[in-house]
């Protein structure tokens, strides 16, 4: 059973940009409460971006990124209610080849070696407790 309804739908321009958005919410078997949301922003000649969240009683998530001529940025950040724990990733990159990519939580962690594998670097990363 479901109660979802949308709670904001809107947009706003001007000569040089804008922005639009929606944002829902209710109830939703076997969930509980929850919302969820998100939004485009744009500007000439400085870039443009958007970003999404949602939650319930057990988890949160929230994330957006932004792009301008010679950047990306993009970050999320995860809640487990469970435990009070969250988790943060945030990713820089620039057009010239190089990137960040940076971890951070609430909970103890470690991380795995980095290894190459069908051609591709990737490393994994746990809680420890």
């Amino acid at each position: 059973m479901y109660n979802v309804t949308i709670l904001s739908l809107g947009n706003t321009t001007n000569s040089t940009g804008g922005e639009g958005h929606v944002a829902a919410g209710g109830k939703l078997s076997p969930f509980g409460d929850i919302g969820v949301g998100c939004g485009v922003n744009w500007e000439n000649e400085v870039g443009y971006g958007g970003g999404i969240d949602a939650g319930s009683s057990d988890f949160g998530l929230g994330g957006g990124w932004k792009i301008t001529p010679t950047t990306l940025e993009l970050g999320t950040g995860i809640g487990i209610s469970a435990d009070n724990s969250s988790a943060n990733v945030n990713f820089k990159g620039s057009t010239n080849g190089t990137f960040e990519l940076r971890f951070e939580s609430t909970a103890q962690f470690a991380c795995g070696t980095p290894a190459k594998a069908d051609g591709k670097w990737s490393v994994i990363c746990s809680t420890t407790a």
